[in-house]
């Protein structure tokens, strides 16, 4: 059987370091080396130490735990009593032990997966490592920043999700998920939504309803027409939606739920929203209208202002730097025809569309291009629309 060492089994306390003499038997030896410095301290044990070094030692040599009271001798006044420190500065009292100063953290260390550790998104829209690097950047920015969120600002920033799926952050542990996952066909089956739009089927109608994470139902089968759309008999307010209950009546409502993330938008009002959503929710609440002037930080240091986005892509800041991405577009059917030829659901569609394939196409005309209804096929073809445009093709097979 293997002998154990003597000291894998023998504990010391209050700092002492367990050793083995000459019969190989363990002992407990203080052996804290101090230096000359004063910085008095005073114990627990209302005792004053020299150091906190010279505390630590005694309460080695006696076995006893003391901890520091205060810094300074004692009887004396603590010189942090009372102090504040703002911006996550702490009090530190100089070796005098009779006055203090304001310190700003130096270092940061991390500890497992305690909560300071873990990663926390600032006030100012920046994540920071865990609580003590934002208190060090607020500190030594001499800024207001708190915790905004536990976590990422935004969770799905990086989180990749297979299209047509888009990135959601879930619930109160803001989760990236990835959702939306419908495989809508081109077939044309309009229907009018609760929200008095229409879609180009029931479908699209339910990817809409999954990606703005509201309740959408089909009021009725076809387009929405001015006659049985309840939306046009009301008039609603700056940034308000329409929405039908069971019963066909219209109200106007303010979207209420934003996902809990901060992807600043820039109001023409010269405010700091965290979403685009939220600048909708308050513009709503207040009864505003409030248009994003761009994304990103109202301010004078704006990246996005001057920088040019071509191709129907619009400027984004992604870590502090101005950025050209795709829009993300609405399923509704409000078609336009480009001078390709070729309808859109909506003109946001086509600037995606050019967006993502580099191209350049512009509105030609509100609603569909030539459809089927207009053309005259020859020789028994059949018109087909194919990507929105109407042409004339051999038929694949025949009825019996």
């Amino acid at each position: 059987m293997q002998q154990l060492a003597p000291c894998s089994v023998y504990f010391c306390a209050f700092g002492a370091v367990c050793m083995v003499n000459f019969n190989n038997e363990p002992y407990c030896e203080c052996q804290q080396q101090c230096s000359s410095v004063f910085a008095p301290v005073c114990g627990s044990d209302n005792v004053t130490y020299s150091s906190e070094c010279m505390l630590e030692k005694a309460s080695c040599v006696r076995q006893k735990r003391i901890t520091v009271a205060h810094p300074g001798p004692c009887g004396v006044r603590n010189p942090c009593e009372g102090v504040v420190c703002q911006y996550g500065a702490t009090c530190q009292a100089d070796l005098d032990g009779k006055t203090s100063r304001c310190q700003c953290p130096s270092e940061c260390y991390r500890f497992g997966d305690s909560d300071g550790s873990k990663p926390v998104c600032g006030t100012d829209g920046k994540d920071y490592a865990n609580m003590c690097e934002l208190k060090k950047a607020a500190c030594s920015q001499m800024s207001d920043i708190r915790v905004k969120y536990y976590g990422k600002c935004d969770p799905c920033e990086g989180h990749r999700c297979e299209p047509p799926e888009i990135c959601q952050v879930d619930g109160d542990q803001r989760k990236p998920v990835c959702r939306c996952k419908y495989a809508c066909f081109s077939d044309m089956a309009p229907v009018c939504g609760t929200d008095g739009k229409t879609y180009g089927n029931k479908c699209y109608l339910d990817m809409e309803a999954c990606k703005q994470r509201k309740q959408l139902k089909v009021l009725y089968q076809g387009q929405c027409s001015t006659a049985n759309n309840p939306c046009d008999r009301i008039q609603c307010g700056p940034m308000e939606e329409c929405s039908v209950d069971r019963n066909g009546i219209a109200s106007c409502v303010c979207p209420l739920f934003c996902e809990p993330v901060i992807r600043f938008v820039c109001g023409n009002n010269s405010r700091t929203y965290n979403s685009e959503c939220e600048l909708k929710k308050q513009s709503c609440l207040n009864k505003e209208y409030v248009v994003i002037a761009h994304h990103g930080q109202c301010g004078n240091n704006v990246p996005c202002r001057g920088h040019t986005c071509s191709n129907g892509a619009i400027c984004h800041v992604q870590d502090g730097r101005p950025t050209c991405v795709c829009p993300q577009c609405s399923e509704e059917l409000d078609p336009v025809c480009g001078d390709n030829d070729i309808t859109y659901e909506n003109e946001c569609k086509l600037r995606q569309e050019n967006c993502e394939n580099n191209g350049n196409v512009r509105v030609k005309m509100r609603g569909a291009c030539h459809s089927c209804g207009d053309t005259q096929c020859k020789f028994y073809e059949i018109c087909e629309s194919i990507r929105g445009r109407a042409e004339c093709v051999c038929p694949t097979s025949c009825v019996k």
